[in-house]
């Protein structure tokens, strides 16, 4: 016996996909609202953390500023002293010759004791002698204060402008120097196209945007450029290295501070007493002592290393050279 089926008419049908359709919809924009609220989640996480390392670094540069203003405040705290103390000390002398104070009692006879005692032993403190004090030369300056230029630091290197401290900029400094944009200094060295002859070479420090550009232009007329003065310098040592074809000095090695003459004592001195020289937040300060003796008495770096000295270097220069470099006198003369 067969059992007739009932036969669903289309509009019902039509209905139950109306409803599926529905939910499906309702589904999808549920999703959606997912989706973006998951992606303004995100945003907001990362503005969270972007907030928190901006407050870190803000932490850290008050920090150091307030180490700064301590240091400095204590400075002035022991001058102020120093100047009370004399300046009550002549005030008293003063109202002593006007008669406005009684003079001072004179000081008593000394007691002759019945036997002589003798003075304790005085400890001396140990000297270290390995540590050496940073000196620097005096340097000439005009009747308004002013330094006069070019500043003479030794027979091969003279200072022709200090420049400017960027003090917006991080990358113009570092924890032991800073680089003043418009630096310019005055070098003599091996010529980089014969080097058994001398040369003057102009070293300086550019503003090229949010990192400085260090150049050494020789008056052969090569430039050599780089991001830092150890690779300026490495540049010029690897073009005497090629003009006699063998490596003759260390091309490798971090003397770039001490040709452009940053690293000399007078010349760190005087581009600290520069204006923003404060606000440089990774450099460490030292203190500096002037030296009122002849410029001979002062031991320089460059005087014994052949990368940055020119009579060092004709000591280990050999004979040969290559050909192809080597320029005569009657051209650089020319």
């Amino acid at each position: 016996m067969f059992m007739n089926k009932t036969p669903v008419s289309k509009s019902a049908k039509d209905g139950h996909g109306h409803k599926y359709k529905r939910k499906y919809r309702d589904l999808k924009k549920y999703i959606v609202s997912l989706v973006y609220e998951n992606a303004a989640l995100c945003d907001q996480i990362t503005y969270l953390q972007d907030k928190i390392l901006y407050i870190k670094e803000e932490t850290n540069f008050l920090t150091r500023k307030m180490q700064q203003i301590e240091f400095q405040r204590a400075e002035l705290g022991r001058t102020t002293e120093g100047i009370e103390t004399n300046h009550d000390t002549n005030l008293k002398k003063l109202l002593m010759r006007r008669k406005l104070l009684p003079p001072a009692p004179p000081p008593p006879p000394p007691s002759v004791p019945d036997a002589p005692l003798k003075s304790p032993l005085k400890m001396k403190k140990p000297v270290n002698k390995n540590v050496k004090k940073k000196q620097t030369l005096p340097v000439s300056e005009e009747a308004c204060g002013q330094i006069t230029f070019p500043i003479s630091v030794s027979d091969d290197l003279n200072i022709q402008c200090l420049g400017e401290i960027v003090t917006d900029r991080s990358t113009f400094h570092a924890e032991d120097m800073i680089y003043p944009a418009g630096y310019v200094s005055r070098k003599v060295y091996a010529s980089s196209r014969n080097p058994k002859l001398k040369a003057a070479y102009t070293c300086k420090i550019i503003d090229a945007g949010l990192f400085p550009r260090f150049e050494i232009q020789s008056e052969d007329g090569l430039l050599f450029v780089g991001s830092t003065p150890d690779e300026c310098h490495q540049k010029l040592l690897s073009r005497i290295n090629s003009v006699y074809a063998m490596k003759v000095v260390n091309n490798a090695s971090s003397c770039g501070a001490d040709f452009f003459g940053l690293s000399n004592t007078t010349v760190h001195y005087l581009i600290l007493s520069l204006p923003g020289a404060s606000k440089c937040i990774k450099y460490h300060f030292k203190k500096f002592q002037e030296k009122l003796a002849a410029k001979d008495d002062v031991l320089l770096k460059d005087d014994i290393d052949v990368c940055v000295n020119y009579s060092a270097l004709q000591k280990v220069l050999p004979e040969s050279y290559n050909r192809e470099h080597f320029v005569t006198d009657a051209w650089l003369s020319g």
